[in-house]
């Protein structure tokens, strides 16, 4: 029983010890410089991921990792990821014919109110083929013709360094459709798992087995 327990303890001793030799923050760097992924290993065997590009950050995640001879196996934590650019819709009455309804779009820059953004409104695919697409005109307004019916249509807002806005609207009747759209955040990795292969690792370096490196951060 006494060699049992401490063929448990050594054990432990090694898992801590070989844990250890990674922590802190390692990143990997590509496109001649310009791009970056960095892990940092935290306490209790979780980590943070992040990779960063030439407009700054670009994806983020957490969870917990294990650490094996060959590989860092990192379980990504489950997070929610909700659209923060908002909606309002409204109903409105005018003469219109029995088998057709308007959609008037008005879309502005979440950042400011008072600012429209002349984005791109995509529809009635599930593809969103751009060829279905409609321009908003200078001052935020788009102003659409639908044939009338009770299905459920996809729609998408686009403009550069935007969040893509995802949406619904069923064409029963004519509707104002009053869009807020947010500057685009990080992609939040969830729920998934990413294996890193590993050649080799010291507490400054962690080789790769298809080449590469990450190296340990000084910041």
């Amino acid at each position: 029983m006494k060699h049992f327990l401490l063929f448990i303890n050594i054990l432990i001793c090694l898992i801590s010890y070989s844990q250890s030799d990674i922590q802190g923050k390692f990143c990997k760097s590509y496109n001649i410089g310009y791009s970056s992924t960095c892990i940092e290993f935290l306490e209790n065997s979780t980590f943070l991921y992040t990779t960063h590009g030439c407009l700054g950050l670009e994806d983020k995640g957490k969870g917990s990792y294990v650490l094996k001879k060959d590989q860092i196996i990192l379980n990504f934590d489950q997070r929610q990821t909700k659209q923060r650019s908002k909606i309002r819709i409204e109903e409105f009455i005018e003469k219109e014919k029995a088998d057709s309804i308007q959609l008037k779009f008005k879309i502005v820059d979440g950042l400011n109110e008072d600012l429209p953004l002349p984005a791109m409104i995509l529809s009635e695919a599930d593809s969103y083929n751009y060829d279905k697409g409609y321009m908003v005109n200078d001052k935020g307004y788009a102003t659409m013709m639908k044939s009338r019916n009770s299905n459920e249509h996809n729609y998408r807002i686009l403009f550069i360094g935007y969040e893509q806005f995802e949406f619904k609207l069923s064409h029963t009747s004519s509707l104002y459709i009053h869009i807020t759209l947010l500057p685009s955040g990080p992609n939040i990795i969830s729920d998934q798992q990413m294996v890193i292969k590993v050649k080799s690792y010291d507490k400054d370096l962690i080789r790769l087995t298809g080449g590469g490196s990450f190296k340990k951060s000084p910041h």
